[in-house]
């Protein structure tokens, strides 16, 4: 989604009541010196991602008021984006929040949104958000992004091609997947976009697809979200917000 057009729809305060307005509240990344001593399950790199990734889901998927076209009630809406949620056949697979192999650091992703289908035409492009409970470099990725972009098209690869009425079976009996074509017989590019939250309270996007046998990343730098008034939200949304597009988009703006 352009910049430009994304600032059209500004968060309003003045939509919420005086005691809603704590909900646009975030936290700034300040721990106080003696952190790791008093507060460390408070200012834990796990804690401040999660945060982190939950202020920008509202941000975005309708938590937070803004002034939308009539009958639409988010961004993600207004862009023609679905979010997966149980029972979307997608889910079937894998991956998605998993523990380091050898450490008790973990990744989590979600949301997870697709475009909403055209007609008959479907879509195989998955935007995650992951977060991370450790830090990240700009000179390499983590495991726990990795893992999920590959799972995520693994996952598309694999997804049944399920009626609704017949999607929430498919979880208490995985046995009858095989009964069902796929739902993207005919793609080889499985493109996924990648929202990554690393500690100690920083971004990064991945924009990712396969092109014949090799796997092809793009990878941003680290942004800073450690103070409200300077994190990049609206960068970061125009991308999870974007369509089938994204790649030209991608290297051009990062």
């Amino acid at each position: 989604m352009p910049l430009e057009a994304l600032r059209k729809y500004p968060v309003c305060p003045d939509l919420l009541l005086p005691e809603e307005l704590s909900n646009l509240d975030f936290r700034d990344y300040d721990p106080p010196a003696d952190a790791q001593a008093d507060d460390n399950e408070y200012w834990n790199t796990g804690l401040c991602t999660e945060m982190l990734a939950e202020y920008f889901k509202s941000y975005i998927l309708g938590g937070f008021p803004r002034r939308l076209p009539p009958s639409t009630c988010s961004l993600a809406d207004m862009r023609q984006l679905n979010w997966i949620s149980v029972p979307h056949p997608f889910l079937l697979g894998a991956g998605l929040d998993c523990y380091y192999p050898s450490s008790r650091n973990f990744w989590s992703a979600g949301p997870i949104l697709e475009p909403k289908p055209s007609g008959d035409q479907v879509y195989s492009h998955t935007t995650l958000v992951v977060t991370q409970d450790c830090e990240g470099s700009n000179d390499s990725m983590l495991f726990g992004e990795l893992a999920p972009i590959i799972c995520s098209m693994y996952n598309r690869a694999r997804q049944p091609q399920v009626p609704n009425e017949d999607q929430e079976s498919m979880f208490d009996a995985p046995e009858k997947i095989a009964q069902y074509d796929l739902q993207f017989p005919e793609e080889v590019h499985f493109p996924v976009m990648l929202i990554s939250f690393v500690g100690p309270q920083h971004g990064r996007i991945f924009c990712c697809y396969m092109n014949g046998g090799e796997l092809i990343i793009h990878q941003s730098k680290l942004y800073n979200f450690e103070r409200k008034e300077s994190a990049p939200f609206d960068l970061f949304a125009s991308f999870a917000l974007s369509q089938t597009n994204v790649f030209q988009m991608f290297v051009v703006a990062v």
